[in-house]
């Protein structure tokens, strides 16, 4: 009896809120987007709202169709050998340079899941951005002008982007990766998977070598985004957890998105928080960014591991936190130029010492160390066909396989990339 009841009230509210509309059927009835995490509906003549379902918004449509694309993707990587392409066009979308490793995107239409390569050709007088067009295989499909979005990074640049592996000493390791800061990084992973938007990042380290934020300069940060120049996303790798979701979380965490909800009110724009990394544990599973907690409007960004599910250490799991899933578990690998930590084809941080003892012979190299002892530390960065043993070995450049830039720190910027340029690409295709 109670859930005819309940049908009943229902088809009656319906029927009231078409009238007051003023619409006679639900075929006349015009289809409305809902937009924002949590969408709710009105009910005109007494004010009272109603809840409607999560993924219902326009918004969370696109949220749960990518995080599909981004989960097949990794666990079916997408390849091409561009044997459609020209020469100039395949130079491009092979080279390892840090040029042209900047100046080209793969694009994933949320809508149909197809993949388009984008080449940068250069701006307009005006500001946009001239793109040329690629498919999946390097066929050209057309070349086109697209706005380019703002986004504004706010992170901490005093913190490490990684932690050190046990038994691996920083003195073998290049200086970017010594000196990769976490700002530095998630600054790297939105470029690369979107260079055509327009970057600006906001400071909120407290000081060198902290892991910790000053949360008023972060309040500051977000008071002034609400004025001047607007801002399309914002995106903050940054959080705190709670293990109680009924917590009386601290006044400074309901002040920091009290300002992250006005921003969205009065500019439209979107704000990302990172989910969260959680230690492990059933217990530390069910831990919550309080961002994400105490924010109306924040979207959670979690993490996928290699094999496309979500990490053992991503937090705030639950659909009304985190919306939003992207591959958070990155490995730093050698590239001709320099370091990628992007898995993005291509260079990503170029090296700026170069090791003078690379193509050379291991014979020779000994003979300069001894002459010069304080070279010898040149030799602990090379890398040896047959590990040393053979004195006409060349020398190539070599670090740990082990430095991983691993949390939904990192996840965060590339999907905020992601969504800008779902954005620039409106209409284009």
């Amino acid at each position: 009896m109670g859930t005819y009841k309940l049908g009943i009230n229902f088809v009656k509210d319906a029927v009231s809120f078409l009238k007051a509309g003023n619409s006679k059927s639900l075929l006349n009835k015009r289809i409305s987007n809902f937009h924002g995490i949590n969408p709710t509906l009105t009910y005109p003549p007494t004010g009272k709202s109603f809840e409607l379902p999560r993924f219902c918004s326009v918004e969370m449509k696109q949220a749960r169709q990518m995080n599909k694309i981004a989960s097949s993707q990794i666990k079916a990587p997408v390849s091409s050998s561009f044997n459609k392409t020209n020469a100039e066009d395949l130079r491009r979308l092979t080279s390892e340079t840090i040029e042209d490793s900047y100046s080209r995107a793969q694009w994933t239409n949320p809508k149909d899941g197809k993949l388009y390569n984008l080449l940068k050709q250069g701006e307009t007088e005006d500001g946009k951005v001239l793109v040329r067009i690629l498919d999946q295989d390097g066929a050209f499909i057309k070349e086109a002008e697209i706005v380019p979005k703002e986004i504004a990074i706010i992170d901490n640049s005093y913190k490490s982007a990684f932690e050190l592996p046990y038994g691996i000493d920083n003195i073998s390791l290049p200086a970017e990766l010594n000196e990769l800061s976490h700002s530095k990084a998630v600054e790297i992973l939105a470029k690369r998977n979107n260079p055509f938007a327009r970057y600006t990042t906001f400071e909120i380290g407290s000081n060198r070598g902290s892991s910790r934020i000053d949360t008023d300069k972060l309040i500051n940060h977000l008071k002034n985004l609400q004025q001047g120049k607007k801002f399309d996303y914002v995106n903050c790798s940054i959080g705190s957890e709670t293990f109680d979701v009924t917590e009386a979380c601290e006044p400074i965490y309901k002040k920091v998105c009290a300002e992250v909800d006005k921003l969205h009110s009065l500019r439209g724009t979107r704000v990302l928080f990172a989910g969260g990394n959680s230690d492990g544990g059933p217990f530390h599973r069910k831990a919550v960014n309080r961002y994400l907690l105490n924010s109306n409007t924040a979207e959670g960004v979690g993490s996928l591991n290699k094999r496309g599910t979500i990490s053992e250490f991503s937090s705030s799991k639950n659909s009304k936190f985190c919306q939003h899933y992207e591959q958070g578990e990155l490995l730093a690998t050698q590239t001709s130029d320099g370091i990628n930590i992007s898995g993005q084809p291509g260079t990503d941080i170029v090296f700026s010492e170069k090791n003078p003892f690379v193509g050379m012979k291991l014979r020779d190299i000994l003979k300069v160390c001894d002459e010069k002892p304080e070279m010898w530390k040149y030799i602990q960065k090379l890398g040896f066909a047959s590990g040393g043993e053979n004195k006409d070995d060349i020398a190539y450049l070599v670090f740990s396989g082990k430095i991983r830039v691993d949390g939904t720190s990192f996840a965060t910027p590339i999907r905020t990339a992601k969504l800008a340029l779902n954005d620039m690409m409106q209409g284009v295709l």
